[in-house]
């Protein structure tokens, strides 16, 4: 038997009893799913011990005094999504399945997103191209760092005015000037 709206009016209690502990019984199943229910203790009574959104076919709308979390299909896999109060702007709070891939990227849910992997710097500066296809909009950092090869003396840096969307360059050099070439780690920020 399902929640159903009684006593009404003109029931009498001897005749509703049975339903209304029918309802009683209803209500404590709903909040025993994913809640602390009733009789447990003072501090932990009706708080969450998980939450399972259903996946929504788009993104929820908000008005004013308002914020959505929710789950939308993302191609694969639903993915979550948080709205704030009377915006369009949807953040995507899933941490992405290349996050733990030696070269990946992840955005977070400021928008920015943080791309890294590796490549060959050379003495005429050499280009590497970013993981995931880049940046849309723009790259607010790029950062190399050494892994090895090469002697122990040698330096790499960002060759000026080569960071683009898809791609920067990197060069290598001894300490004395000649060029080289080294494996370096890469690290970018952007939009």
């Amino acid at each position: 038997m399902a929640y159903r709206d009684i006593p009404l009016q003109t029931d009498r209690k001897n005749q509703s009893q049975a339903d209304i502990r029918e309802n009683f019984d209803e209500i404590s199943t709903l909040v025993a799913v994913d809640h602390e229910t009733f009789g447990t203790a003072a501090n932990v009574i009706g708080k969450h011990k998980k939450v399972i959104f259903r996946e929504q076919a788009g993104d929820q709308t908000t008005l004013v005094n308002e914020m959505a979390l929710y789950t939308k299909d993302a191609g694969a896999e639903p993915n979550l999504y948080l709205r704030k109060e009377n915006d369009t702007t949807v953040y995507n709070l899933t941490p992405s399945t290349t996050g733990h891939a030696a070269a990946g990227y992840e955005i977070l849910p400021s928008g920015l997103k943080i791309i890294w992997g590796t490549g060959q710097a050379s003495g005429a500066g050499a280009v590497i191209n970013f993981a995931d296809g880049g940046f849309g909009t723009a790259v607010y950092n790029v950062t190399i760092t050494k892994i090895g090869g090469g002697g122990t003396q040698d330096f790499v840096h960002v060759v000026t005015g080569t960071v683009l969307n898809a791609s920067f360059q990197a060069a290598s050099h001894t300490r004395n000037g000649n060029n080289s070439t080294v494996t370096v780690y890469y690290q970018a920020i952007g939009k």
